[in-house]
């Protein structure tokens, strides 16, 4: 039981069916909410762009009526953010299946992760898959090891078109882990599979890329829970290890994901223990050249306003930098920021996402004029989830406010503020005549009180909701016309 709590935590499990969308602004930048039915639990893993009209989300959730987990695969309209369709990534009836990772290949969606043959954390394998982007499957093989736990995280394609993954497995009696490199087909056949052992302790391998001289590079994570090294391994492509190297930075170095740099050196996102941060870790950035030497390291401390937090996916921009979404700790809440840097790892732009309701990013992607897309979970305790959100905002990372040209307001009041029991939402004359529909929103995003407004003077009971920060948002027709941002107290 606990192992299963542990990895419901590290999935952040949301729901994929009976949504309740709700638009914080849309338009040329938006952040909108998908919530979960009662009873329901899913997770978003990732988030890719297609194209200027559309985009995938890739989750996993429940399927009602039976103690199974499917990914599920969502179209989004790029433009609103709105899902335009979704389909189930189905192995069987008896089978839990997770995408963690994809990537668009020849308008087919290949992902890698891991199937759950009995749905209980038991007994998981490794997979790689290929999907139409109509939904219908092509194919899925299994890699890793058999009768023992492993799982995939992140693949590339090779020069010749085979697909190379990595991940890790656990030992034969179930204590350590080891870094797990696979090659198939780009038709899913098994060439050959690899194990790495670490100098002491487990070995994860998180990422993996082909560099401009042919061989694979793996980035690993080694270690202990409180003294966690990088790893870079250097593979041929016929699976023979050339050199296995290590890290250890200021003593804590957790690697993320990696991909090939500007200068074809290899760029690793990591969370990296910082002097001045006592039992944290800060987001960095560093540079390996080919012969697994450290280039330079950034940290990002300052820069990020002086809060710890964590390194997740990234991707390279359009400009020749790299831009990822980070989930900082900012007065004891997760604060999703942009963190977008140049091709050396200088800063050039930071945004704090905070007052939205939303954290835990898990995915980024950049369209062709400079937007951001972002995908992440809505946190909602030990193995709940409220839903997922999806986030675009503009190339400099803002998220625009909401053109309406039917009305144009120019004032409306919620007092008091901090608030006890009961709020006056406060607008004009006019503004209360028109199809105006009032909510109170809770920090996650779920709306929890809504109502058509009748009056200038709304009283609203905000009295059975315990104390914390709520959002008291203004539609016309469906559409965000005003948010602001109330305390209550008691």
């Amino acid at each position: 039981m606990k192992r299963i709590i542990k990895y419901l935590r590290f999935f952040i499990f949301v729901s994929i069916s009976l949504w309740s969308e709700i638009s914080f602004c849309q338009h040329d930048s938006y952040v909108n909410y998908f919530e979960a039915g009662q009873g329901e639990s899913n997770f978003v893993t990732d988030v890719l762009n297609l194209n200027e009209d559309s985009s995938l989300v890739i989750g996993v959730g429940d399927i009602l009526g039976l103690p199974i987990c499917q990914s599920k695969i969502k179209y989004i309209t790029s433009l609103t953010g709105e899902i335009q369709d979704e389909f189930y990534f189905n192995i069987n009836l008896n089978t839990s299946a997770y995408l963690y990772k994809s990537r668009i290949c020849d308008n087919y969606l290949y992902s890698v992760g891991f199937s759950d043959p009995q749905g209980q954390f038991n007994l998981i394998n490794s997979l790689v898959s290929k999907v139409n982007l109509n939904g219908s499957i092509e194919w899925i093989q299994e890699s890793g090891v058999a009768n023992v736990w492993d799982r995939a995280e992140d693949f590339i394609f090779g020069p010749l078109g085979n697909i190379y993954l990595t991940g890790f497995v656990e030992d034969s009696i179930g204590i350590k882990k080891q870094m797990l490199i696979a090659k198939h087909t780009i038709d899913g056949e098994l060439i050959w599979q690899q194990k790495v052992e670490a100098q002491s302790g487990s070995l994860y391998g998180r990422s993996i890329v082909v560099g401009v001289d042919g061989y694979l590079y793996i980035i690993g994570q080694s270690g202990s829970s409180n003294n966690k090294q990088a790893c870079l391994v250097k593979m041929s492509t016929d699976g023979e290890i050339i050199w296995t190297k290590y890290e250890a930075l200021s003593g804590y170095n957790n690697p993320s994901y990696m991909v090939e740099g500007e200068n074809n050196n290899l760029i690793v996102s990591a969370s990296v223990s910082y002097d001045s941060i006592e039992g944290g870790t800060v987001p960095s950035f560093m540079e390996f050249n080919l012969n697994g030497e450290v280039q330079w390291v950034r940290h990002y401390y300052n820069e990020l306003g002086q809060n710890n937090g964590s390194s997740e996916r990234f991707i390279k921009t359009k400009t020749g930098g790299y831009a990822t979404a980070l989930n900082l700790t900012i007065d004891n809440d997760y604060v999703p920021t942009l963190l977008v840097v140049d091709a050396a790892g200088e800063p050039l732009l930071v945004k704090h996402f905070e007052g939205l309701g939303i954290h835990t990013p898990v995915g980024i992607d950049q369209f062709e004029d400079g937007s951001f897309l972002i995908a992440g979970n809505l946190y909602a305790g030990i193995a709940g989830i409220d839903g997922f959100w999806i986030l675009k905002t503009d190339a400099e990372g803002n998220i625009t406010s909401v053109d309406i040209e039917s009305t144009e307001i120019v004032d409306w009041q919620v007092y008091p503020n901090p608030v006890v029991d009961h709020i006056v939402l406060q607008v004009s004359d006019e503004l209360a005549s028109k199809n105006i529909q009032m909510n109170v929103m809770s920090v996650s995003g779920s709306i929890l009180f809504n109502k058509q407004l009748t009056s200038s003077n709304e009283l609203v009971d905000l009295s059975k909701y315990p104390a914390g920060n709520y959002f008291v948002n203004l539609l016309q027709d469906g559409q965000l016309i005003g948010s602001k941002q109330i305390v209550k107290v008691k």
